[in-house]
């Protein structure tokens, strides 16, 4: 019977090789994932927030957000934990990209990043277009008034600014605001001659949805507390 003798010297290579290639490599990373964020539309002078979905496979990660508006004109962009907080400015088509990054320090920490658009317009009720609704938009429609045009201070679309714009304007400011007051600064042309006219006119017309008591009833308001000019 033949006998074969090992050399134990020829065993320990492989072995220390071995090791050396388990105790090189490490855990893997797993690559952060964001889920797509739908486009949006968002009112001049509101405020959005979205949730922004990170899947990570290694679930011990932390995970830092960051996020640009290519146009902060239309629209800027801030973030908190997950949650992006997006600020209507302009009107108009910016793209916000949000990009995510783990805490592992390796090649694929970061995802690949998600872009959505953000569409920001103004309200109808917002007839001279600087993002807000109050009395300057009154003032904007008076100085239409009458006037057959393709105008924002058409805020109906009926063809014809008057009345009716003006009251859907006024029950706008009437829901930002309990009551009128002197916080509200008063524009340069907006008389109490102004308001007892449009009074007048608003009570005169058959309208009588909830939009439209509401504005005359902010005119009433407003009537009482402007002082005479």
């Amino acid at each position: 019977m033949k006998m074969f003798v090992v050399n134990r010297k020829f065993l320990v290579l492989p072995v220390l090789l071995a090791s050396f290639v388990f105790l090189g490599c490490g855990e893997d990373n797993s690559q952060p994932f964001i889920a797509a964020i739908p486009d949006t539309t968002l009112d001049v002078g509101t405020v959005a927030t979205v949730a922004v979905n990170i899947t990570d496979a290694n679930v011990d990660d932390t995970h830092t957000i960051r996020a640009t508006s290519n146009d902060t004109a239309i629209a800027t962009v801030s973030t908190r934990d997950t949650t992006l907080t997006i600020v209507g400015v302009g009107g108009g088509i910016t793209t916000i990209t949000v990009s995510v990054t783990d805490d592992s320090g390796q090649e694929n920490a970061e995802a690949t990043p998600v872009a959505f658009q953000v569409t920001g317009r103004y309200r109808a009720e917002d007839v001279n277009r600087d993002g807000v609704v109050d009395l300057n938009d009154l003032v904007y429609i008076s100085e239409r008034y009458g006037h057959r045009e393709n105008s924002s201070a058409d805020v109906n679309e009926d063809g014809i600014i008057n009345i009716d714009d003006l009251i859907l304007v006024a029950a706008v400011i009437e829901g930002a605001a309990a009551a009128p007051s002197l916080r509200l600064q008063r524009p340069e042309g907006l008389t109490t001659a102004m308001v007892t006219q449009w009074l007048a006119e608003a009570k005169l017309t058959s309208q009588n949805t909830p939009a439209y008591q509401r504005g005359i009833g902010f005119l009433e308001r407003l009537l009482a507390v402007l002082p005479p000019r």
